[in-house]
């Protein structure tokens, strides 16, 4: 899988408008996600995950996080931390969503860990089917679309759109991305140096 989404952050100066992109690349059981999105003036908030995924199994072997500017940094294997199967990093929350729709069940229960202290920071989670309803994306057109959310301590914090088997758009408390079909959609008019990060991350 290698999946572009515009991100939206709904600042003041682009309301509606894509001022960010989010990159998926899932490839021999790692999930690498990368996003960025404007702060003030031109510093860009950029973050970036991976996830490496057990055989098999709904469940994770190790995770790294780092995003800048704020400097946080993570470094885990799960095994070696002492923590469950059922545990989460949040961003490897697509996955658990990607088997959701396919498997058709109603929920999946986790604990849904803080990437960037994911031993010490985590929530009881739900990843549950709701409705089917109408949804139109930032600059699109309306979508009947099944929603799926991301439910903590009775509070949703997140929401995903789904037609026909495939993410269309997500909502992040307020943010959203849209799915695009290409890299050239996702990074237009992004300064060189997000391009950079969001296709070659922090190291390349």
């Amino acid at each position: 899988m290698d999946r572009w989404e515009t991100f939206h952050s709904g600042s003041a100066s682009s309301p509606g408008a894509p001022d960010g992109a989010l990159h998926r690349l899932f490839d021999d059981l790692v999930l690498r996600t990368r996003v960025a999105y404007p702060l003030d003036g031109d510093t860009y908030y950029r973050a970036e995950s991976v996830i490496r995924f057990a055989h098999g199994a709904r469940t994770w072997e190790w995770a790294t996080f780092r995003s800048e500017p704020d400097g946080q940094r993570s470094n885990v294997d799960r095994l070696g931390s002492g923590l469950d199967a059922d545990t989460m990093p949040s961003y490897g929350e697509f996955v658990l969503l990607a088997d959701l729709i396919t498997s058709g069940e109603p929920a999946v229960r986790y604990i849904r860990l803080d990437d960037s202290d994911p031993v010490d920071g985590a929530d009881r989670a739900t990843l549950e089917r709701q409705a089917t309803e109408t949804v139109t994306p930032p600059g699109g057109s309306p979508l009947e679309a099944r929603r799926y959310g991301v439910v903590v301590d009775r509070e949703q914090i997140g929401t995903h759109w789904v037609v026909d088997g495939r993410i269309e758009l997500s909502d992040w408390n307020g943010a959203t991305s849209v799915h695009v079909g290409s890299a050239a959609k996702a990074l237009a008019a992004l300064p060189d140096a997000v391009v950079t990060f969001l296709r070659n991350g922090f190291d390349g």
